[in-house]
């Protein structure tokens, strides 16, 4: 819905309005505002501005004879237009820095256990509701490939994708092989693979592979038969962590069971929000979602401040949901610094094998 050029008082008000209801979460009158704010203006003359608010789309009247409240376009003008980012403290950095960079205090170097503290920590910060997706490889360039024998007929593929990436798979042949036949086979791999995108060797490493006169031929038929499995990029597609569903339940805007069924359901079954943060993961910086702009009517009651982060080749969402009536202005400075601390910790610590450090393990068994 378009929205008409507002004046400049209509503008000031407007902010007002917004500020006052996220403080107190009751409707904002008039006299209110002159009071509390000192305005220079009759109560008369903030009325009639507020009707024009109204008018615009821009505020509601919940019943007769109360105040107004933003709509959900009223808090886009107020993002958009009116709101200025709120700096945020030293002490308040400290608290994410150090969550995010756990690994230093003990908590592990793995990505799932960073983005638990992490989500931890945003929403015992923010009183909200922290939600973070798991880095997803948007690209996946081939290294190396090691097969080793588990005992039996079982071999194990290890995968090495750029960026410290490991996929493992366990396969099974019909009989057991020796450990120099899996070197010459996964020699022979490497050196025609190594160095190509994964989606490149699912589809042609038949062609690739067909001239071979090196490695073993079972060996090498159970590759080409996996091939599709084994050159799937790692994906972590479903996992969500999130925290702080005490914080936001005792908010009034959860007052109503409905709301809080909605969102439960919405948490557990993942999907939806799940299609929210995987939206996200491919838009760069900062993004705020209020109200109704979300897709999914079971969360149609909250607003969500979002952002972009990276993880080596990889590319995650982390941010916090709540209701409309949230703090924006601070909420965009705590979400966009967590995103970006988050960006050099997991490419420093989690993402970069090459010097030495961990790296994120996906594990299947493909065993036939």
């Amino acid at each position: 819905m378009p929205v008409r050029t507002l004046t400049e008082r209509e503008k000031n008000i407007l902010g007002l309005v917004v500020k006052a209801f996220i403080h107190d979460a009751a409707p904002v009158g008039s006299r209110t505002l002159v009071r509390r704010f000192g305005l220079e203006l009759s109560p008369a003359t903030v009325r009639n501005t507020l009707n024009d608010l109204e008018e615009a789309g821009l505020l509601e009247q919940p019943h007769t004879s109360a105040g107004r409240i933003p709509t959900d376009l009223g808090y886009r003008v107020y993002v958009d237009v009116l709101m200025s980012p709120v700096e945020l403290s030293l002490g308040e950095q400290a608290v994410i820095r150090d969550a995010i960079s756990g690994e230093i205090h003990g908590y592990g170097r793995d990505a799932a256990t960073i983005l638990d503290q992490t989500v931890r920590a945003l929403g015992d910060l923010t009183r909200l509701l922290a939600v973070s997706l798991e880095p997803r490889l948007e690209k996946g360039i081939f290294e190396k490939i090691e097969l080793v024998a588990l005992g039996g007929p079982k071999i194990l593929a290890v995968l090495t994708i750029a960026k410290g990436f490991l996929r493992t798979v366990v396969l099974e042949l019909d009989a057991r092989v020796d450990s120099d036949s899996l070197h010459e086979t996964a020699q022979l791999l490497n050196e025609r693979l190594s160095g190509l995108p994964m989606r490149a060797i699912r589809e042609s490493v038949r062609e690739r592979m067909r001239d071979a006169s090196a490695g073993d031929p079972k060996i090498l038929k159970l590759i080409l038969s996996n091939s599709e499995e084994l050159f799937a990029l790692p994906s972590t597609e479903g996992n969500i962590h999130y925290w702080g569903t005490p914080h936001i339940l005792v908010l009034p805007e959860f007052a109503e069971p409905e709301r809080i069924v909605s969102l439960m359901g919405a948490l557990e079954e993942k999907d939806v929000i799940l299609r929210i943060l995987g939206r996200r993961r491919g838009e760069k910086g900062l993004t705020i979602t209020i109200g109704e702009e979300n897709r999914e009517g079971e969360i149609q009651f909250c607003s969500i401040v979002s952002s972009h982060y990276t993880a080596g080749e990889g590319s995650g969402t982390v941010g916090v949901l709540g209701p409309t009536r949230m703090e924006y202005s601070k909420l965009v400075s705590i979400v966009d610094y967590t995103a970006r601390i988050m960006s050099e910790v997991l490419e420093q610590v989690v993402y970069t094998a090459d010097k030495g450090k961990d790296s994120a393990i996906v594990r299947e068994d493909r065993s036939r």
